[in-house]
């Protein structure tokens, strides 16, 4: 069996203003009363979010893609070293968000696209969106 790698992990992702939009619109649509919504817009894994930060800001990839389990190991070293400190763990890597992105679910948010008339902002334009005022 090939060693996994966190970059292989499908995720929902969805852009903020999505959320928001579709907060506003749950709230103001009648006889809603007691219904819940997934907001979700596409899901990806780590690798393809990757690829298309790569591809709109220039930057290169890491050359390190370590497996899931030493990701983990060194997880638990970087979360141990910011418990000490009193600092968030550098590369975010903390035990918490390794556990979540090994989870690997996928989302469906049609039901808020079709119910409240949402249209989702593609996963590619929100990236670029959000690359694009980091560099202004």
């Amino acid at each position: 069996m090939p060693t996994q790698v966190l970059t292989k992990f499908f995720f929902p992702f969805v852009h903020v203003k999505d959320v928001a939009d579709a907060i506003v619109r749950a709230l103001e649509k009648k006889n809603n009363i007691g219904e819940k919504y997934i907001v979700s817009a596409e899901n990806h894994t780590f690798g393809e979010i990757n690829q298309m930060i790569r591809e709109i800001s220039g930057t290169k990839l890491p050359i390190l893609n370590l497996p899931t389990w030493a990701t983990l190991m060194t997880s638990y070293l970087l979360t141990g070293i910011a418990n000490i400190i009193r600092k968030p763990p550098i590369w975010d890597l903390s035990v918490d968000q390794v556990k979540l992105m090994k989870q690997e679910f996928k989302i469906d948010g049609s039901k808020a696209e079709r119910d409240l008339g949402i249209q989702y902002t593609s996963v590619y334009n929100g990236i670029k969106e959000s690359i694009e005022s980091f560099q202004e």
